[in-house]
């Protein structure tokens, strides 16, 4: 056994513990606050997900209405020859 007394030991023991203690308070709070950053930059990713889908909805809407322009020109440009051999001269 070392000769040094139980009290210096122990008190050194405290004095670590109170340390490490600290410490783990320290890490504690620490991911706390990166947990609470990165739930703010979960949910402020979430929005802008959110906003890309509206706005692709929008664009698929958008190319719906032009898809149809454009069907019912290229109908019309076929039919009117058609139609016009057909009309009275």
């Amino acid at each position: 056994m070392s000769a040094e007394p139980w009290e210096t030991r122990m008190n050194r023991l405290e004095v670590a513990y109170e340390r490490l203690d600290g410490k783990i308070d320290r890490l504690d709070a620490k991911v706390d606050s990166l947990g609470s950053r990165l739930d703010g930059r979960i949910d402020r990713l979430e929005d802008t997900v959110d906003r890309l889908e509206d706005t692709v909805d929008a664009l698929r809407r958008d190319q719906a209405v032009q898809f149809r322009w454009v069907v019912g020109l290229i109908l019309i440009s076929m039919l009117l020859p058609v139609a016009r051999s057909f009309a009275p001269h």
